[in-house]
């Protein structure tokens, strides 16, 4: 629910700083998240080193870099994991005046001869986000462009921090600047999703 003030956020990730042989948590001896709530969300481009008791694990593992965690196929309370990276921290963007998030999924179309309806299977998840802003002279967006950089980009549809939270790696698409003569110079710009989203409730 939107509260009054127009309190909605839009967040964006600051450059990466390293961190070493950090601690984690685990609640089911199988998923474990860095247990810094600072460097939780992980650089696209580094690579993680995941650690049992001081040595590189020779488990098979995967990882969300958008929550910080490690998961691994089976339970083990003997595991003492740590992780090598890098981490970026989230800023508000506080010019944003609108922003759009729209999801699709390819639906297959799987029907065989002599069905009498048509069957489908879900294929491949796509997403798309639009931020609206008044044009200023930062050239955030258009370097984010021009360089082809993939970004994080965390907004809210209410300003409480711990409802209706949309985390993505997202890499711009577009901006578009239009202008009329009775109103102000707005900018459009629209991020595409990689294939690394997560959300939260």
């Amino acid at each position: 629910m939107a509260l009054a003030g127009y309190k909605a956020l839009v967040k964006e990730q600051s450059s990466a700083t390293t961190f070493t042989d950090e601690a984690t948590t685990t609640a089911d001896d199988t998923t474990y998240q860095i247990t810094s709530t600072s460097k939780r969300i992980w650089d696209f481009d580094t690579a993680l080193v995941v650690e049992d008791d001081g040595s590189t694990t020779t488990e098979t593992y995967t990882f969300n870099k958008l929550d910080g965690t490690v998961t691994f196929e089976s339970s083990d309370s003997e595991r003492v994991i740590t992780v090598t990276g890098k981490y970026v921290a989230l800023t508000t963007v506080v010019e944003a005046k609108a922003f759009s998030f729209d999801g699709t999924c390819d639906m297959l179309d799987k029907t065989v001869f002599q069905d009498e309806a048509r069957e489908y299977a879900a294929g491949l998840l796509s997403a798309q986000i639009t931020i609206g802003k008044f044009f200023s002279v930062d050239e955030y967006y258009v370097d984010m462009w021009d360089n082809k950089t993939i970004k994080v980009v965390e907004f809210y549809a209410d300003s409480d921090d711990t409802d209706g939270v949309f985390r993505v790696f997202a890499r711009v698409s577009g901006d578009n600047v239009s202008s009329s003569i009775e109103g102000l110079v707005e900018e459009g710009i629209t991020l595409q999703c990689t294939n690394k989203m997560i959300a939260e409730a």
